[in-house]
């Protein structure tokens, strides 16, 4: 989005200062927000956006900053963010394909874990009292299979537990572990 809006206004003639102060003022993300001032400072004090953006690498991939900087050099700075924009573009229409793409796994593990699970806690335990009858050694597999029902049917609440809990624990390193890009704002 930052190298489309760039890009289109750089087009349109205005100057970088005044492009980065357009852009600046539309930002709802703090961190993009601080970013594009530092950006704007910085230009204004007559650094290169490339040099500028390279402060800023933890927002700015060095990819876009070597287009930039390339664009700088050639004078077709505009150029320079169109071709990121569509880069990036590109990049999130797979990214979007490939989550799409792994639902439907997911969906089906899920299903099959939660079917597994029903049958351990309400189906076999029905087949322990006629296993008990049969007064016969059973085989391991099945020992295997009754004593993990058992467990699972006396125990449930501490997986539930740990499923919230890990669900949890992957929330909060998402949050923490996430790269902001222009390009990949999340409202």
């Amino acid at each position: 989005m930052f190298c489309r809006q760039l890009a289109t206004l750089l087009e349109a003639g205005l100057t970088l200062l005044t492009s980065l102060e357009v852009i600046r003022n539309q930002l709802s993300n703090k961190r993009l927000v601080k970013a594009v001032n530092n950006l704007y400072e910085d230009v204004k004090k007559g650094k290169t956006l490339s040099e500028s953006m390279m402060e800023n690498k933890d927002v700015f991939p060095d990819l876009l900053i070597n287009m930039v900087e390339a664009g700088e050099v050639s004078g077709s700075l505009d150029n320079s963010f169109e071709k990121m924009a569509y880069h990036f573009e590109k990049d999130m229409k797979l990214k979007q394909k490939v989550t799409n793409a792994l639902m439907y796994p997911a969906i089906v593990l899920l299903v099959a874990v939660i079917v597994l699970n029903l049958l351990l806690i309400f189906v076999i335990p029905t087949f322990v009292g006629l296993f008990n009858d049969l007064g016969v050694e059973l085989p391991p597999t099945t020992k295997f299979i009754l004593s993990t029902s058992s467990f699972i049917k006396n125990y449930w609440s501490i997986f539930l537990l740990m499923i919230i809990l890990i669900s949890i624990l992957i929330n909060i390193y998402k949050k923490h572990h996430q790269e902001v890009y222009f390009f990949n704002i999340k409202a």
